[in-house]
């Protein structure tokens, strides 16, 4: 779920072509509009499904997925895809936000994701 690579084109920015970037979305008008947006980035941009993946075995040193694991059907799946497709020691980096049901957790939940997270990225940004 690379969506229009917002996450990649940043990745891509930060490494400055000292790593091959791909993009991979089950939607085609995603893409497409990734390609639009930065048509000059250095990513590879491929149409696929997360529970079922293009890549062969331990074909990358990361996966990352933003705000896309709520959009996928079958979440196990998706993490024994993203699983197989790491090296050994690859990162795997999710950023997602889900409802929390669970009393005094649901509260601390949103303490952090709503108070601390967005200080911690403000103070990033100043340093």
């Amino acid at each position: 779920a690379g969506g229009t690579g917002d996450i990649a084109n940043r990745v891509a920015d930060r490494l400055k072509g000292r790593a091959e970037i791909t993009v991979c979305d089950i939607n085609l008008s995603m893409l497409k509009e990734g390609r639009r947006r930065a048509p000059r980035a250095p990513v590879r941009w491929l149409a696929g499904d997360a529970s079922q993946l293009p890549f062969p075995d331990r074909a990358f040193d990361a996966y990352t997925i933003a705000f896309g694991m709520r959009n996928v059907t079958h979440i196990g799946r998706a993490l024994s895809e993203a699983h197989r497709v790491l090296k050994p020691g690859g990162r795997f980096l999710c950023l997602e936000f889900f409802n929390v049901d669970t009393p005094v957790l649901d509260t601390l939940y949103d303490l952090y994701s709503f108070r601390v997270m967005p200080l911690l990225a403000w103070r990033a940004r100043v340093l």
